[in-house]
């Protein structure tokens, strides 16, 4: 099992940096903008997502799986994040991903675990959440 110590969270890391790159990737996730996506991470960011499921390890890997994973048109996304929750340059949130416009509105309810660098950038995701919590609204 992956423990995090007080070593490995920056506890000087503003909180207000954390919450505009969320905002940041909330707004890149609806806009379906894979590359706005993809830019707030480090270059060697690592991305989980799901955990348990295919590991993406830089920012090329990363933006590639965006691009695959994000509907295109005439698919509209609403994603929602929501409060954070953590420490230092480690948080938490749950989100909520909708897509309509291509049969049948579905949303996906999880939680994302991100990991900012000095610069707040995206460090690492964790995103958890499986086949069962995408659910017809």
């Amino acid at each position: 099992m992956d423990m995090v110590s007080r070593d490995d969270i920056d506890l000087d890391f503003p909180r207000s940096l954390a919450e505009r790159t969320v905002q940041r990737y909330a707004k890149a996730m609806s806009a379906v903008d894979a590359e706005m996506a993809a830019g707030l991470f480090a270059s060697d960011a690592v991305r989980i997502d799901p955990i348990g499921g295919d590991v993406c390890r830089g920012r090329k890997e990363i933006l590639a799986a965006f691009r695959q994973a994000l509907p295109s048109p005439p698919a509209r996304v609403s994603f929602v994040a929501g409060s954070l929750h953590g420490r230092g340059n480690r948080f938490a949130f749950e989100f909520k991903h909708t897509v309509t416009g291509v049969g049948p509105e579905k949303s996906l309810y999880g939680i994302d675990v991100f990991t900012f660098d000095r610069d707040g950038l995206i460090e690492k995701v964790e995103a958890y959440w499986g086949d069962d919590d995408w659910r017809e609204e």
